[in-house]
């Protein structure tokens, strides 16, 4: 491995001296040891500061390619015709955008990010991605999601996209288009991987490799002839998700994993790091985070000026010089160049004398010479040990023309005139392929002719890395289902015994864990606090996932539930990491395509840290297609006692209704987490599987849990469980024509079931108590069937489901949840009657559950009170009732309300 390129480079000027040292060195290892010599080392490197003699922290090189001129590999391409391949898709992504701009004013797109990496890709494309084209998986490639245009442009060139479809670019609607970046959802057989919201392809794909490792490890599938390459922006690694996972690659040395990071040094609005080097930065945090680090600063013709540099004053220059005055120089003439950079020094100046001004300006970065990426590429899938992070240094906007290269409004600028148009083209040397009265109108798309040297280069090369990149394959696959006794002892109910729903779901999953037919489909992910959640028969039976194995005895290793490590571990345990863990669960909710292995994620923790947390990360699960299950354990606001504002969450299936590929189930009872839970995994791994995740909540409340009823009622109950509501229990008889009904989900159950005592016993009302399992479920059926009977005015109205359970008449509705009113409220306009909901809004507090409940006015007392007042609002009981029952409870009527406060 070569960490500092730079003795390689820069000339040696007593070469007879360097040896002597060399050999002085050599013989004090040979005949003192190791342990000698690096403390001679420390001792130099100390006397060295105190002469003032400067030397790079270890995590730190000086600003020249990692790879001198001298150990650079043979390129085995054939450069011309890449060269000539790359002009055609650079010009038809630019052309894309530009046309799409014309059609529709504003639609947007990019055309810089591509044109500054398009050598980054085509490298790749031509000699190192591997497709799926030979029956096997390929590499996973996380690709850029600005760079997308250049993406469909190549495609075109391949001939799996169609001009029609390039003319719709982001023109979706009505079929045929093509989105603005990699979306799995909208091209289920083309993009694999959503990168654009920045920062997600980072940690995605670290978790990725991480689950590759595990897949393999686990003899689930073979991985080992893959590799992971993510593709990223350096201002982009500002975001916290794209460092924040760096460790987990370097501890795990998970050297099947390479990054490439464009370093164009702008972000969205200027320079990354003006005052400083992006390109040191990142070269010091990954090179400390256990990484190999290639850096690809300069092209090829700098090499010569290197070499001269007998004094170091061009090294010297290029250490000081700051990210925003390489900027500048990127804008500027060859006079300014020569004055500005060269000129301080006349040493420095000397080394390009016999340089012209244009020759300066073509002095290229080192991010757009292919054979100075190549060289990289081939090291970075050489390296064992460690992944890899290339730092190609380029310009934003490439070839694109001086009003738009390194301008710092590159990247929002989505049009391009005709004169701007035709220097793209001069520079891409297209002029046989688009003269000047072709650019009157649109620009128009090219590729090469079929036979031609450029397409059947393209074709060779296409054979040889194994068909194109990318390019999503879902295999069909045998259905793997668990045996119905997995779920059969929930139906009986826990009798005396309290348990939570979260001990039922552990319990559960150990069961599935244990199922000899797919048990070893399911991988159980918790980003910490498995004890918590009840997981620790699971460890101690399953073990916890890690890659070099437990070289340690654990402290508890006496015990039965003990922690256990293994390299062929099922549980993930990945650490205090919501983000983490929800990009390793990405990774297998999609190995079903990535590897045509498909897998039973379950991925529980603190629900008040799910969603929340790492929305934009689910929000990509639903792009991406995912299949899995997510359980927000220690749910709801009140059940939490004694937590407070920061645990107690009201809102999580809120947050997760917003995802359209998420199914969210509030389950009170056992039984309802079994059905749930049996119906989710037919869909996930059944005959038909589906692309979408479930999310349980789940409670540390204890209660005796009820049995499922035999027989037919059964079996509606269970129906109604998974379609989201069902009758739980009829009002007692009372003798008068007092009626309600009391709809709870989650542990609200017992409060619902009080209040129904009390409204029979001391005011005559009998009050059926409704189950509802997922309000979410019961508003996606009910907009359907609006959405109906809105579009066929001659046809059958038909009836949303909650609204023909609970029927129409004036008798109220009250719902009752431990979530903000929200959630109930999704349902509110579809119930035939007047309707009222209870729910947790405001911020959490410490203390026990009854004294929340009666906070945040979800006890029975208020639940009783909801009924009467409404019973009064409608005429059928005298207001007075409801003060005297408000007088009976004790509530403090003018207390402020808790989502006031």
């Amino acid at each position: 491995m070569l960490f500092d390129g730079v003795s390689h480079q820069v000339p040696d000027t007593d070469p007879v001296e360097t040896q002597e040292w060399l050999d002085s060195f050599d013989a004090i290892v040979d005949a003192r040891g190791r342990a000698r010599a690096r403390y001679l080392l420390m001792k130099l490197h100390e006397r060295a500061r105190t002469k003032q003699v400067d030397f790079p922290a270890a995590v730190s090189t000086p600003y020249v390619n990692t790879i001198p001129a001298d150990a650079e590999p043979w390129f085995p391409g054939d450069e011309y015709q890449e060269r000539r391949i790359r002009a055609y898709i650079r010009w038809n992504a630019a052309a894309m955008v530009v046309r799409a701009n014309t059609r529709t004013e504003g639609i947007g797109g990019h055309l810089s990010t591509y044109a500054s990496s398009a050598a980054l890709y085509e490298v790749g494309f031509n000699h190192f991605f591997r497709g799926k084209g030979d029956g096997g998986f390929g590499d996973q490639v996380f690709i850029q999601g600005h760079a997308s245009p250049g993406i469909y442009a190549r495609a075109f060139l391949e001939g799996r996209l169609t001009e029609a479809q390039l003319d719709n670019f982001r023109h979706e609607v009505g079929g045929g288009g093509l989105p603005s970046y990699p979306h799995p959802r909208a091209m289920p057989d083309f993009w694999e991987f959503p990168t654009v919201s920045m920062g997600l392809g980072p940690i995605t794909a670290i978790y990725q490799a991480h689950i590759n490792r595990y897949l393999n490890l686990r003899h689930l599938v073979d991985t080992s002839h893959s590799r992971v390459w993510c593709f990223v922006g350096d201002g982009e690694m500002d975001e916290p998700e794209s460092i924040g996972a760096l460790g987990v690659a370097g501890r795990e040395h998970l050297d099947n994993l390479i990054f490439v990071v464009n370093c164009n040094l702008q972000r969205l609005d200027g320079p990354v790091r003006g005052n400083g080097k992006i390109i040191q930065e990142l070269e010091a945090v990954y090179r400390g985070a256990g990484w190999n680090v290639i850096k690809v600063i300069w092209g090829s013709r700098w090499d010569a000026l290197l070499a001269k540099d007998v004094d170091g004053v061009l090294l010297d220059r290029m250490n000081t010089t700051v990210d925003g005055e390489y900027q500048k120089l990127a804008v500027e003439s060859g006079a300014y160049i020569r004055e500005h950079f060269f000129g301080p020094d006349p040493r420095l100046r000397k080394l390009v004398d016999d340089l012209s001004d244009d020759e300066l300006v073509s002095l290229p970065r080192g991010g757009h010479d292919y054979r100075k990426l190549y060289a990289a590429y081939k090291l970075a899938t050489e390296q064992k040990g460690a992944p890899t992070v290339i730092l190609a240094k380029t310009i934003k906007g490439w070839t694109l023309g001086p009003e738009i290269e390194s301008r710092n409004a590159t990247h929002q600028i989505k049009k391009m005139t005709r004169a701007q148009l035709k220097t793209l083209r001069d520079r891409l040397y297209l002029s046989d392929d688009i003269p000047d009265e072709a650019l009157e109108g649109d620009p128009p798309y090219v590729r090469p002719p079929e036979g031609s040297d450029a397409m059947e280069y393209l074709r060779a090369r296409g054979r040889v890395q194994a068909g194109p990149v990318p390019a999503r394959v879902v295999r069909p696959a045998r259905p793997t289902l668990p045996d119905a006794k997995v779920f059969e002892e929930f139906a009986s109910g826990s009798g005396k015994q309290s348990v939570s729903t979260t001990m039922v779901f552990a319990r559960l999953l150990r069961n599935l864990v244990r199922d000899p037919t797919m048990g070893a489909l399911v991988a159980p992910i918790v980003s910490d606090e498995a004890r918590t959640f009840g997981l620790e028969s699971i460890i101690a039976e399953a073990k916890i996932f890690a890659p070099e194995g437990q070289h340690y005895v654990p402290v508890d290793a006496d015990l039965p539930l003990h922690y256990a490590e293994s390299t062929s571990g099922q549980v993930l345990q990945e650490g205090i990491t919501e983000a983490g863990a929800t990009a390793a669960f990405t990774a297998l909710a999609t190995a079903y395509a990535t590897w045509g292995q498909p897998m039973l994620p379950v991925f529980l923790f603190y629900s008040m840290f799910g969603f929340q947390r790492v929305g934009d990360l689910t929000w990509a699960l639903g792009d991406i297609r995912g299949r899995g299950i997510l359980a927000g354990c220690t749910a709801g606001r009140t059940t939490l006692q004694g937590e407070g504002l920061q645990h107690d969450d009201g809102h999580s299936p809120l947050l997760a209704s917003t995802n359209p590929a998420a199914m969210i189930y509030d389950a009170s009872f056992a039984y309802e987490v079994a059905v749930i839970m049996q119906d989710a995994i037919t869909r996930i791994l059944g005959p038909n599987p589906e692309d979408r995740f479930w999310y349980l909540t789940l409670y540390n409340e204890t209660y005796p849990m009820p049995a499922l009823p035999e027989g037919q009622d059964g079996a509606a109950i269970s129906r109604g469980i998974v379609e989201g509501i069902y009758r739980f229990s009829a009002g007692p008889y009372t003798g008068t024509d007092l009626r309600a009904s009391l709809c709870f989900s989650g542990p609200m159950w017992s409060v619902a079931q009080e209040a129904q005592e009390l409204l029979a016993v001391r005011w005559g009302v009998s009050a059926d108590t409704f189950a509802v399992t997922s309000w979410s479920r019961l508003r996606t059926d009910a907009l359907e069937v609006e959405r109906w009977n809105r579009l066929h005015p001659g046809g059958e109205p038909r009836l949303a489901l909650v609204t023909e359970v609970l029927g129409a008449g004036p008798a109220p509705v009250v719902a009752i949840t431990d979530y903000m009113r929200s959630v109930p409220d999704q349902v509110a306009r579809f119930v035939d009657r007047p309707y009222t909901s209870l729910g947790t809004d405001g911020f959490g507090r410490s203390d026990a559950r009854d004294a929340l409940r009666e906070y945040f006015e979800v006890d029975a007392a208020h639940l009783v009170l909801a009924v009467l007042s409404e019973l009064a609002r409608t005429g059928q009981l005298p207001a007075s009732v409801v003060q005297s029952a408000i007088d009976d409870f004790g509530v403090d009527a003018w207390r402020a309300a808790p989502f006031l406060i």
